[in-house]
């Protein structure tokens, strides 16, 4: 982790608070660090793969000194032990709370290989609320209990007031969104829940898995990722994108494939209706902040991955994976116009102001599980509302990934870009086989893909 001065880009300061076990597998960073009163919260990610427990951290912003860690798995169990976090946190600067959003235990689908597992895995799937100034754990609300679904709490928690009435505050609260599906409101006061509200297709989603391929909704690619809910304290609605992708389970089968055999199981994405493109679509859900009620859905055609906006204009900007940017009613959900931004939104949306006209910013591009439209070149499309013109559009440079011990350029591409869902030889993973992409047999889709994939990817070579 890094601190740069921002007017200069003076370096101040590098640290590596991560850790290599003996057995080669190190840790690694994935959500971005927040900071408040001379301090920077951040915590480790991959932990059910990278063979240590899951650990919040707090750092001296000034020194970059480690001041404190909590440890999501308690006492010193055998690694690996699962609990990181797969993104950024929430902070309330009136209760010097730190609300963090765990991720799911190891082994990720059999909890039988963990004796004591319900105590050691006590933190995964939840939030823990945890001092700001101690790193001490205040209390913690568990989502999935004994979790063998890969259901990471993965998407930061948001903190919101009820409103009783127009002159009378409710209660303090914070809402959880993550892959299981649903949403969990909790009162921070009683620290119990208020409601819990269905967000996308559920099937199997609580039901624990056995020797027999299962179909689970959502799979591990569906429910809310990275992004969390928004709320509108005037409309009193919660916002909320979800993936609606099923996948197919089975627990204590690896295939042969050393990589499945530590995590207690396999499951595969339900590509047989991606393929009729029936999956992946996407809900966005608004929901009364009182009563968890829904007011109303929208299903869009592909993922909802894109953060969302409310504004006090009384709008509501959204997006999806087939990369539209959706303008909505806020209140009754009308939708009021659609935008084809060329490329997947994937992540981030932020509304602004510069001399009282606003503006609206989307992170574009990048690869997407839809079997089609796919992808587009990494840019940031900027709007005006009251703008005539087309956007401006600023293309982002990339830097090559480095070629591991005996790995070529090209392996590296591939390593970066596709072994992750069709594994290391592209012929086995949670996606189909790389020849079984027939989605990309199209010229054009396939043309638009590769324009995501970093230099470097020469096509006479076969990893192309």
């Amino acid at each position: 982790m890094i601190a740069l001065d921002a007017n200069s880009g003076e370096l101040l300061w590098d640290v590596h608070p991560t850790v290599q076990d003996p057995n080669g597998l190190t840790e690694t960073f994935v959500a971005a660090p927040i900071a408040w009163q001379g301090k920077v919260f951040i915590g480790i990610a991959i932990s059910d793969l990278a063979g240590t427990p899951g650990r919040l951290m707090a750092f001296d912003a000034n020194t970059g000194e480690k001041l404190w860690s909590f440890n999501t798995i308690p006492g010193n169990p055998p690694p690996p032990s699962g609990g990181a976090f797969w993104t950024t946190y929430s902070l309330d600067p009136k209760t010097g709370e730190v609300f963090a959003p765990v991720a799911n235990p190891y082994p990720d689908f059999n909890r039988d290989l963990v004796p004591g597992d319900k105590d050691l895995t006590k933190f995964t799937d939840s939030v823990i609320s945890v001092d700001a100034a101690s790193g001490k754990l205040n209390w913690s609300y568990q989502v999935v209990p004994l979790d063998d679904h890969d259901y990471d709490l993965g998407a930061a928690p948001t903190l919101y007031r009820t409103f009783q009435d127009k002159n009378k505050d409710g209660g303090n609260m914070v809402l959880l969104a993550g892959k299981v599906g649903s949403v969990f409101a909790l009162n921070r006061e009683t620290r119990m829940l208020a409601f819990s509200t269905p967000a996308t297709t559920l099937d199997n989603e609580q039901e624990p898995l056995t020797g027999n391929w299962m179909r689970v909704c959502p799979g591990v690619n569906g429910g809310a990722q990275f992004n969390g809910a928004a709320y509108h304290p005037e409309i009193g609605a919660l916002y909320v994108g979800m993936v609606d992708f099923c996948s197919w389970y089975i627990k204590g089968r690896s295939f042969g494939d050393p990589a499945l055999a530590g995590i207690g199981g396999a499951q595969v994405k339900d590509w047989a209706s991606a393929a009729k493109l029936q999956a992946p679509r996407g809900w966005i859900t608004a929901i009364d902040g009182k009563s968890g009620r829904v007011l109303w859905q929208y299903h869009a055609e592909s993922q909802v991955q894109a953060g969302l906006v409310p504004t006090k204009s009384g709008l509501l900007f959204a997006g999806d994976t087939h990369g539209n940017l959706l303008v909505f009613n806020a209140k009754n959900g009308s939708l009021l116009k659609s935008i084809d931004t060329g490329g997947a939104l994937n992540s981030g949306l932020i509304s602004y102001s510069v001399v009282g006209q606003q503006y609206v910013a989307a992170t574009v591009g990048g690869a997407t599980e839809n079997p089609s439209t796919v992808a587009g070149p990494l840019r940031v499309v900027v709007y005006g509302l009251d703008g005539n013109g087309k956007p401006e559009v600023v293309t982002l440079d990339r830097l090559e990934p480095p070629p591991g011990p005996g790995q070529t350029a090209e392996e590296a591409v591939f390593a970066a870009n596709c072994a992750q869902c069709h594994g290391s030889k592209g012929t086995i993973g949670s996606s189909p086989p790389l020849l079984r992409q027939s989605q990309l047999a199209d010229p054009e889709l396939l043309k638009q893909f590769l324009q995501t994939v970093r230099p470097r990817c020469r096509a006479s070579t076969p990893v192309c």
